[in-house]
């Protein structure tokens, strides 16, 4: 194994560490604390002496960035590369030996970070978590458990830690949802069978990261995949967490290979040799040993035995079971056995009499029955005629009743009418009096006298304004129309659904969009937190936003569905377009006012309403990247692993802060000059980015079309609770064809240094779970479309770089999609067109 002794022998090695940001997050400097070398795929532990005197390296941010982007770009635990031997600090009184420039957009700088989840080690390391009370991990967990950090962890894949008597167990691997009250809810993967293993580690075998070389200060600790694999397979056994609901899916499986099996309880010996005979493929998932015997006991289970005669009864449905059990029936060889069987026998044709005799009396009760129901309908429409007419003679009488109060009211506003021309007349008169008096002074006497005034009138204001404080949210809600809903929702399949948009589209806004697209977009909008829009200028992005929010009918007139962002240069926070709370007057003051109303409004709903049956709310970003995303919609995207299932809250400074509720979906629109921000790998690893023309812009005859479309006023709303059911997320089941497509794209990124984060790979996981079955309803290219899209909207936009090696990434992933994914193959293409002409190579080009 290699020694690191001296700086020299850590030059351009990838290095884990730990950054400390100061707590003044303007300031342009943080620490960098090396503590382990790549080599190869071992973690080589560093001396501390490495880094004298403090163990770390003091890093001067340069050009735009200062501690608070770095730590947003970055997080605490980072991969450092050291680029420079000639970092010494040139300072003798500075308690740091080395000192070094850090500009994320130098490449090559003295010093280099990049994110742990963007690295390899973020897939190849398990983080090790412990929680605060003792857990049973023999079966999957109904509640989340209570992580003892209030910190998420870092690593796409978990083990938690339980000390059990004298052994000190960790438990895993686990995937994992965190939430911001520490609470963590783990599932196990399929990459590991469903299986949970629990290891004892020795000495060496867990990684542990501090946030400083004090053995008193934060640590974090992790375990190698490899590592914990190896210890999986010398643990004493294997804790299954696949439920019997799936074991007796596979059994269907099985059932439908075994054509020869029927309904006869004898069967059942059949279905378990079946069982043991059976192999993976067969039952869709691994079949280990331990799960053929669950299999026996569950067919053994008097309680199983309705639910396994349904599943045969099922398998014998289908229909290529129907077809063999009739071409077997009619066969010369079985004919004449069921013929005496089931036609010539006497004792079944006295049955059959029997049970006819049996219906013709139940159908002449019920006829008794319908005669009966219909004399009483007569008499009690008898009697409604008769209610009508007394309560239409009451009405009447009430009706008069209301127009002599009329009358009375209209005497009583000519009065008032009266009144208020005297007190008007009046009124002139004392401002003629006053002006007179006004002309009496001299300048510096009515100076005076207008100072005094403007003292009271400003003393006045502030006063009204200190007592509007908490009417904020009832004045958001004047005026606000009820959303029509469409009555149909629930008739309506997914498919059916994407029609309908198609239709509006094509209606509203006169503009074509196929049916794929339209599902395509549809899927990334109720599965994600937001979907950005990319394409040349004149590409149509914000129309098509606007047009999809108005076919979905959420551009109703006055029931502010539909929100609309003009982002500006130099925004930094959510404030700066929502607005904040304003100390002189106690309440909330609007940036911009319409923002303002609409996001007070979903509060309300979020506080109060049942968000599943009111259509869902899209909020634009128009021109997105004038300003840096990171910044002003940090509390989206911090929240955007858990946007489906919680509310985001929305710190608006004085005790004050605003919900925004799970059914807010957001859309951005970007374009790239030299007046934008570039999108951070952050954002992009959480967004879904759909291209509408690389290199064709929208015809100029698009405008005078909009304007000859009907719009969109008669459009009736979905509920958000429709649209999660059509095209929200229903798992991560991909199957075998799809997967070997993926995996040859991961495989290319991987080699090329340039790896496909956990996340998002989780997400076209779950994309392509829902987008295949809409897909096939609408009869388009079927598994190989699904894949595309997902690889160009959720792959390609986080790829750019310099050099040979982004340019050898580009063209072998041309030459995997080349065939078979032909929309991926267009953007590499043209990606690698506009980079060989300066040598760097993104997909914003």
């Amino acid at each position: 194994m290699a020694s690191y002794e001296k700086l020299e022998d850590v030059i351009g090695k990838d290095l884990l560490s730990w950054v400390s940001y100061p707590t003044y997050e303007l300031m342009k400097v943080c620490f960098v604390y090396p503590q382990y070398v790549l080599s190869g795929d071992e973690l080589v532990p560093l001396d501390p002496g490495l880094f004298p005197s403090r163990g770390c390296i003091c890093a001067s941010i340069n050009g735009k960035y200062d501690a608070g982007k770095i730590r947003g770009m970055y997080g605490e635990v980072v991969i450092a590369r050291i680029n420079k031997r000639d970092i010494g600090n040139k300072e003798e009184d500075h308690d740091d030996r080395y000192f070094a420039k850090l500009n994320p957009d130098y490449i090559g700088g003295e010093i280099e970070l990049e994110a742990f989840e963007d690295h390899k080690l973020g897939r190849n390391l398990i983080q090790i978590v412990e929680v605060i009370d003792d857990a049973d991990f023999a079966h999957p967990f109904k509640d989340a458990l209570e992580a003892k950090s209030a910190e998420p962890p870092i690593t796409d894949l978990i083990a938690v830690e339980q000390t059990e008597g004298t052994r000190l167990l960790r438990y895993g691997p686990f995937a994992y949802r965190f939430s911001g009250e520490g609470s963590i809810a783990l599932s196990a993967t399929d990459d590991y069978r469903q299986n949970i293993f629990a290891a004892e580690t020795e000495i060496g075998d867990v990684v542990t990261l501090r946030c400083s070389t004090d053995l008193y200060g934060e640590t974090k600790s992790f375990i190698k995949l490899s590592v914990f694999n190896a210890l999986s397979r010398r643990a004493s056994a294997a804790i299954d967490w696949m439920s019997d609901a799936d074991l007796l899916e596979g059994l269907r499986n099985i059932m439908r290979k075994q054509a020869e099996l029927t309904l006869s309880p004898a069967e059942i010996s059949a279905a378990i040799k079946a069982i043991g005979e059976s192999s993976s493929a067969d039952a869709g998932f691994s079949l280990t040993e331990g799960r053929k015997e669950r299999l026996r006991a569950l067919l053994a289970k008097p309680d199983k035995a309705l639910e396994y005669t349904e599943i045969l009864a099922a398998a014998l449905r289908t229909p290529e079971m129907s077809d063999r059990l009739m071409e077997l029936a009619t066969s010369e060889e079985h004919w004449p056995s069921v013929k005496e069987l089931l036609v010539d026998r006497k004792e079944i044709a006295e049955q059959l009499e029997q049970e006819m005799a049996g219906y013709r009396a139940e159908a002449e009760e019920q006829r008794r029955q319908t005669e009966a129901a219909k004399k009483e309908a007569q008499a009690a429409l008898a009697d409604a005629q008769r209610i009508r007419e007394e309560a239409l003679g009451s009405a009447q009488e009430e009706l008069g009743e209301i127009k002599r109060e009329i009358a009375e009211g209209r005497g009583e506003l000519e009065t008032l009418a009266a009144a208020k021309q005297r007190l008007q007349e009046d009124a002139a008169l004392l401002e003629e009096a006053a002006a007179s008096v006004l002309a009496k002074y001299d300048g510096d006497a009515r100076s005076l006298l207008e100072n005094v005034l403007e003292g009271r009138l400003a003393g006045g204001a502030l006063a009204s304004a200190g007592t509007a404080r908490g009417t904020a949210r009832k004045t958001a809600r004047s005026g606000l129309a009820t959303p029509r809903m469409r009555e149909d929702e629930e008739g309506l399949s997914p498919e059916q659904i994407v029609q309908n948009i198609v239709s509006s589209l094509d209606v509203g806004a006169c503009r074509e969009v196929a049916s794929e697209d339209v599902a395509n977009l549809m899927v990334c909008i109720m599965s994600g937190n937001i979907t950005v829009l990319s394409g040349l200028p004149g590409t149509g992005k914000t129309s098509l936003a606007e047009a999809v929010a108005g076919a979905l009918g959420l551009r109703q007139d006055g029931a502010r569905r539909f929100t609309r962002i003009n982002v500006e240069q130099g925004w930094t926070s959510h404030r700066d377009y929502i607005g904040y709370y304003n100390p002189l007057t106690g309440a909330l003051q609007a940036t911009d006012q319409a923002v303002m109303d609409d996001i007070l409004l979903l509060d309300g709903e979020c506080r109060a309403a049942d968000g599943q049956a009111l259509p869902p709310h899209l909020i634009l970003l128009d021109e997105a990247n004038l300003s840096t995303m990171e910044n002003y919609w940090s509390p989206f995207i911090a929240n955007s692993d858990d946007a489906l299932a919680k509310p985001t809250a929305l710190n608006m400074q004085g005790g004050e802060s605003l919900l925004v509720p799970a059914s807010v979906k957001w859309l951005a629109t970007v374009n790239f000059d030299h007046t934008t921000e570039a999108l951070s790998p952050r954002f992009l690893n959480r967004a879904w980015v759909v291209d509408t023309g690389a290199t064709e812009s929208v015809a100029p005859s698009f405008g005078e079309a909009m304007r000859r479309g009907s719009g969109f006023g008669e459009e009736r709303a979905y509920s958000y609770g429709r649209l999660m059911a059509a095209f929200g997320p229903t798992g991560n089941r991909i199957e075998p064809s799809q997967r070997e497509l993926l995996e040859r794209v991961f495989s290319v990124c991987a080699e090329h240094r340039a790896p496909v984060s956990w996340r998002c790979q989780q997400a076209i996981a779950r994309y392509v779970s829902t987008a295949t079955p809409l897909m096939r309803a609408l009869k388009t290219k079927g598994e190989p479309r699904v894949v595309d899209y997902a690889v160009a909207q959720r792959v390609l936009p986080s790829i750019n770089g310099m050099g040979e090696v982004t340019r050898r990434l580009l063209e072998e992933l041309k030459k995997a999609s080349e065939k078979t994914l032909p929309k991926t193959c267009r953007l590499v293409t043209h990606m690698l067109d506009q980079g060989n002409d300066d040598g760097f190579y993104q997909f914003f080009c």
